[in-house]
């Protein structure tokens, strides 16, 4: 019994613009639709899902897309397994690129100053139940995979360890990155 969290393909967005942290939001939207490099991941990541029982995906398009890239569809979709939301504030004076402003915000968000649609407190909770549910499914099916997203991968896994799965393998947390987690 396995269960390996993919994070998605890369998703095709302009990284290097330049933003205020309320132009943000509008970047996030578009990201959140936009489409995903279609390059197939390595052979490891493609083994992996080949020899799953079961596949379960986010709600997000850009998971969807990346299974589609392998011909594979999800057995499952699940908005349990969506990305932690990003916060925003509305500020216009300061201009960084994206991956800044989600670093800062990120940090900001996880140690309470930056709230936006979940707190980091209740995403955790969300990650508890994601790892309820991915446990279910492995003990129905066998060898589970998840196509989810850096943020919330990181955090199911961490309740993962915590309960006894050992990771098995690892390729990475960039995109396509995996853990591979198997029962003890």
């Amino acid at each position: 019994m396995t269960l390996t969290l993919i994070r998605h393909a890369p998703v095709i967005a302009d990284w290097n613009v330049r933003l205020s942290s309320s132009q943000l939001r509008g970047w996030i939207t578009d990201y959140d639709t936009a489409p995903i490099d279609p390059t197939p991941p390595d052979a490891a990541v493609q083994k992996l899902l080949q020899q799953s029982d079961y596949i379960v995906a986010s709600s997000l398009s850009r998971t969807h897309d990346s299974l589609a890239v392998l011909g594979i569809t999800p057995d499952a979709i699940d908005s349990l397994f969506d990305e932690a939301p990003i916060p925003s504030s509305d500020g216009h004076w300061l201009r960084l690129k994206p991956n800044q402003w989600l670093v800062w915000y990120r940090i900001l968000w996880m140690i309470g100053l930056l709230r936006g649609d979940a707190s980091f407190r209740a995403v955790r909770t969300r990650a508890e139940q994601a790892a309820d549910r991915l446990i279910t499914l492995a003990e129905e099916h066998g060898d589970v995979v998840l196509m989810g997203h850096g943020g919330i991968n990181h955090l199911i896994g961490r309740v993962l360890r915590r309960r006894g799965w050992n990771v098995e393998a690892k390729g990475g947390v960039k995109n396509w990155g995996f853990w591979r987690y198997e029962a003890t």
